[in-house]
């Protein structure tokens, strides 16, 4: 007989996700996976792979590793836990190295038997014809072969601007922000032009932008350039990945400062349900997030003047 979760947890009435889902894995995976240590939890042989970000979610209650699925899980299905290397933010030549080197395995998830296709447009030119994804020197939407002059030429202009956008940085932290905005307008054009409307140097020059926006107190406009980052978050690392639900945090806070309260209860409410989902209760986050929701939502109710 499986023990009820809140038992299993050690704390009465302790729940973190539906009790269905927790006695899921527990049926799968037996009592033991949620009292041992982190090294042995992932050497579960079901626990394997870079995909995908959050399965589960796995965090500490004195001496006891709890881990909790964020979605039900069949008998005998697979789950899978990133190591680290993960398809997001590293190739499939990079992630391979290193889970050998570490882990002594090969990973034949769908991320590496795929060869990251999807996610070439992340650091991917723009392609001259059609502005599709141009991957080494095809397009792979219209088929064009860039020829080797443009391809250098392009790559001549990727350093030029990562140039100007180092020094834009370089003004923003000694706090000369309209000399580093003009740095940084001028590199987003820029990049703009050459460069794929989903690559990350697009979304790091509009991240920078907030901040420079925001320390001058034009939270406003710090909101608008951040939206565009916050999207490329969510396109990146998925709509249930920690890192959009972080990007969405910082949003929040931002609309709250720019007086668009309204705003800011609909993306702080998204982003508490998505932490909900990542973090125990009584997390820092989520009470940040909370406090941030309550804060907004009195903004909203009209002022009374006692008479």
């Amino acid at each position: 007989m499986v023990p009820p979760p809140n038992e299993l947890c050690g704390i009465p009435g302790f729940g973190l996700v539906p009790d269905q889902e927790i006695r899921h894995y527990i049926q799968n995976l037996g009592p033991a996976a949620l009292k041992s240590s982190p090294t042995e939890a992932i050497k579960h042989r079901t626990f394997f792979g870079t995909l995908p970000l959050r399965q589960f979610k796995i965090f500490f209650i004195g001496d006891t590793l709890v881990v909790c699925t964020t979605k039900d899980i069949s008998k005998g299905e697979e789950i899978y836990n990133c190591y680290g290397p993960h398809y997001c933010r590293m190739n499939r030549d990079e992630r391979q190295a290193v889970l050998q080197s570490q882990y002594h395995f090969t990973c034949d998830c769908a991320a590496c038997q795929g060869g990251d296709v999807d996610h070439h447009r992340f650091g991917a030119y723009k392609c001259p014809r059609c502005a599709g994804v141009v991957h080494t020197s095809t397009c792979l939407e219209c088929d064009l072969i860039v020829d080797s002059s443009t391809m250098a030429n392009l790559k001549a202009r990727s350093t030029q601007c990562q140039k100007l956008f180092e020094n834009a940085c370089g003004l923003m932290n000694a706090q000369q922000y309209q000399a580093a905005l003009a740095v940084f307008e001028q590199c987003r054009e820029q990049r703009q032009e050459f460069l794929y409307k989903h690559h990350r140097d697009l979304a790091l020059v509009q991240d920078a932008l907030a901040r420079c926006w925001a320390s001058q107190g034009d939270f406003c406009t710090a909101a608008d350039h951040l939206n565009a980052s916050v999207e490329f978050a969510r396109l990146l690392y998925g709509s249930r990945s920690l890192e959009y639900a972080h990007e969405l945090h910082k949003l929040a806070e931002v609309l709250f400062n720019a007086g668009r309260v309204r705003e800011c209860v609909d993306v702080a409410d998204r982003c508490l349900h998505m932490f909900a989902d990542l973090y125990p209760p009584g997390h820092k986050v989520l009470r940040e997030v909370k406090e941030l929701c309550e804060m907004a939502q009195k903004a909203l109710v009209p002022q009374v003047n006692p008479r």
